[in-house]
């Protein structure tokens, strides 16, 4: 495929060299027949010669190369940000994906908070009943002891004066 840019570049060239020949072979025949012993001894050829149709190829050749050579290094560069580009949106939704998690256990944690702060409230409430209902039942006296002089019982050996009750 290059040795046909090549050959078709080489042949693009010959065809621009005989073109501007002819143009200005047709311009200058006037000028030729007029001048021609004259001007056949000073006359430069207007065809390229083998070592400049040598160097243009040496020369296209190198831009082939270089042109090769870019190419490789865009395709190379291509390569890397495509496997960049991939690394970002494995990346994305992977936070994504904890982006999520985070948002449910907030979520979770909000509704326990939520419960609690409902189970706080009803103990408050049921100690406030507590002590409304020990603040409405009267309280009762605290039972006295009373205390009674006890004298010892003399014992004496007469049944009869002991037993003054079964009279």
């Amino acid at each position: 495929m290059a040795k046909k840019r090549i050959a078709d570049l080489l042949r693009q060239e010959a065809k621009k060299f005989s073109q501007t020949e002819e143009v200005s072979v047709e311009s200058d025949i006037s000028d030729i027949s007029k001048d021609t012993a004259s001007d056949s001894e000073t006359s430069k050829p207007t065809e390229p010669n083998l070592a400049e149709l040598q160097a243009l190829v040496t020369e296209l050749t190198a831009a082939l190369e270089q042109a090769r050579k870019n190419e490789a290094a865009l395709q190379q560069q291509i390569a890397d940000l495509k496997f960049q580009l991939e690394e970002q949106k494995s990346f994305g939704e992977k936070l994504e994906k904890e982006f999520k998690l985070a948002k449910k256990a907030a979520v979770d944690l909000a509704e326990a908070n939520t419960k609690l702060i409902e189970e706080i409230q009803n103990l408050k409430k049921q100690e406030k009943q507590e002590e409304k209902k020990q603040a409405q039942i009267p309280k009762k006296p605290a039972p006295q002891v009373l205390k009674f002089d006890t004298q010892p019982i003399p014992q004496s050996g007469d049944f009869a004066a002991n037993s003054w009750l079964l009279d």
